[in-house]
């Protein structure tokens, strides 16, 4: 907690102060008056010399020990209380991308394809990971943010495996091109990312698909409200989702998805393209610990379940 922000440490440090003294009213205390050093050291993770430092002014004061004991328990109730009210509404998420190919087969019935709908299943342990009826994806994109521990980042891309006349297998490696992701303060995650993928197993003939993918994910304490923006452009081919999980509660949630066009197949990625695939923002209602409870459809919130289904029940081609 000391090493997380200077702000929260001041104000961790003034009310042990403030305990302290009123817990030994028979003895008055003195303490430094310039405390940045303290902070500093206390930042650094050096609380001992922090303690010492602190107690210096008070070397020939004898403190009970009865007193010394509700002071060690008044520091770690303070320390609690503190951590409960810095990370109040502070979750932690997964933004998922991934693109996946709807029909059974596909390249001159070849190629096994994904087979499924839009799925905000994970492909994390804990959900059957890789399971292919459920979220065998081409492309799997995942960018992780936990506000309460400050932690951001991007999971290396991965694709399921390509299926060659059913016995022939083998996986495509994406190639990312640019990634940077930061945390604008506390309550804002921001990523961008752009990556491409290819059929291993086409002999050079499938197309590069090709994206550029921008998601911010804002903290809006005041209103216990997350918001998710997600900007997705490149190949229409093959169908898009895009949602995010809650790893404290378990629980995924739709932002978007985008269809396949009709009267195009695998050619609609030849060449580069630049289509744009995902514009949207997306507002849960989240509780005290950060976890989602709720969306909102035309402001007016909405369960998960019936929230998932809007997504689940769209078609895969426009």
């Amino acid at each position: 907690m000391y090493q997380q922000d200077r702000d929260i440490t001041k104000h961790y440090l003034n009310q042990i102060l403030v305990e302290t003294q009123n817990n030994i009213s028979k003895i008055t205390i003195g303490f430094p008056s310039d405390r940045s050093v303290i902070i500093d050291k206390m930042l650094a993770g050096k609380c001992e010399e922090a303690a010492r430092l602190l107690a210096e002014p008070n070397n020939e004061i004898v403190v009970p020990v009865t007193d010394a004991n509700m002071i060690v328990s008044d520091f770690n109730r303070i320390k609690e209380a503190i951590l409960q009210d810095v990370n109040k509404y502070k979750g932690r998420y997964i933004v998922y991308t991934r693109h996946f190919i709807p029909e059974f087969r596909d390249g001159f019935y070849a190629y096994l394809g994904d087979g499924r709908g839009f799925s905000n299943i994970p492909n994390e342990s804990n959900y059957d990971d890789n399971n292919w009826e459920t979220n065998s994806s081409r492309v799997i994109i995942r960018n992780l943010v936990e506000f309460d521990t400050k932690k951001i980042g991007i999971v290396t891309p991965y694709c399921d495996p390509t299926i060659l006349f059913g016995i022939i297998r083998t996986s495509a490696i994406p190639r990312v091109s640019k990634k940077h992701f930061e945390l604008k303060g506390a309550n804002l995650a921001y990523f961008d990312l752009e990556y491409t993928a290819s059929d291993p197993l086409a002999f050079g003939l499938a197309p590069v698909l090709n994206y550029n993918l921008s998601i911010e994910v804002k903290l809006i304490e005041s209103f216990q409200t997350l918001k998710v923006t997600i900007k997705l452009d490149g190949d229409p081919y093959p169908a898009g989702e895009m949602f995010i999980l809650d790893t404290k509660n378990k629980q995924s949630w739709f932002l978007d998805t985008y269809a396949i066009p009709k009267k195009l197949e695998i050619i609609s990625s030849y060449p580069e393209n630049e289509f744009s695939l995902v514009n949207s923002t997306t507002y849960f209602k989240i509780n005290e610990s950060g976890s989602i409870i709720s969306a909102f459809k035309d402001g007016l919130p909405i369960s998960q379940f019936d929230w998932n289904n809007i997504f689940n029940n769209r078609t895969t081609r426009k």
